[in-house]
């Protein structure tokens, strides 16, 4: 999992929005879709940030791809995108060897579908549009309506293991951080206090006040959503109950049915093919 410490080394820059120059909407070289390659070999952090005029759409990727909102703590996983409305301030962290790309849509195509960041359905056809549009120059005429389809298409899924909610008080996004930094360190919650200077009365508390969650329920949340990553990356179900801390692939496999409604392997199974 992309950890604290990659934040703290990696490129920090302003990002830009992966738009045309041209501002004018009837400007024959606007486009209003416009789709970037971007790789991380070293890894690479983008602060906080929004477009104001554009939707982000971060999908198509490979290694470890996280998002941070107001709202919650984003691991984009290879078979879904992620959709970042319009003014919604967020960062990006990037992992080593990571790649994704990103596609903007201009407000002028529509609002955001659904009420803030979330996960979206990237089949197929959708994957060649967005491709299509940065290997072939087009009538504008048809660009615009092709533009208008591929917006159009943009439809939210339900996976609630793609998020959770990052805690605001700054002792608790030290243990989240350490926590998402490497998932299968044991750390008791008395431990935590030691390090971030709490009692671990009062980080228990805190816990349930922010995220409607038990330290304990929170950490099994976050190994979750990691352990959905690397499924996605085609590790062995073994393999990654390891990574998120499990000794027993049958206790993992039980915590991820338990959770999901489904197998690790047949969730796998099921992205891998969406």
């Amino acid at each position: 999992m992309a950890s604290a410490s990659l934040a703290i080394m990696a490129e920090r820059r302003a990002p830009e929005d992966a738009a045309p120059t041209c501002s004018d909407i009837s400007c024959p070289s606007f486009y209003r879709v416009h789709t970037s390659l971007i790789s991380t070999p070293s890894g690479q952090a983008w602060e906080s940030h929004w477009h104001q005029n554009f939707h982000e759409v971060l999908w198509g990727s490979r290694g470890v791809l996280t998002v941070e909102t107001a709202r919650g703590v984003f691991m984009v996983p290879p078979g879904l995108g992620l959709l970042v409305p319009a003014g919604e301030e967020h960062a990006v962290l990037a992992g080593p060897r990571a790649e994704f790309r990103c596609t903007f849509f201009h407000t002028q195509l529509g609002a955001a579908p659904g009420d803030g960041p979330g996960a979206i359905a990237m089949p197929t056809v959708l994957q060649e549009l967005l491709l299509h549009f940065e290997r072939n120059d087009a009538d504008l005429s048809l660009r615009r309506d092709s533009e208008s389809v591929a917006f159009r298409m943009l439809r939210p899924r339900d996976l609630r293991v793609m998020g959770i909610v990052l805690p605001q008080d700054d002792r608790l996004r030290t243990v989240a951080r350490g926590i998402l930094d490497d998932p299968a360190e044991d750390c008791t919650l008395e431990l935590w206090g030691f390090r971030v200077g709490a009692s671990p009365r009062n980080l228990s508390r805190l816990f349930i006040r922010e995220t409607d969650m038990t330290f304990a329920q929170w950490r099994l949340q976050a190994r979750l959503r990691i352990a959905l990553g690397l499924l996605l990356e085609g590790l062995p179900v073994g393999r990654v109950a390891r990574r998120v801390g499990y000794l027993s692939v049958s206790a993992f496999v039980a915590a991820f049915r338990k959770e999901m409604g489904q197998t690790p392997g047949a969730v796998q199974g099921e992205l891998l093919e969406a």
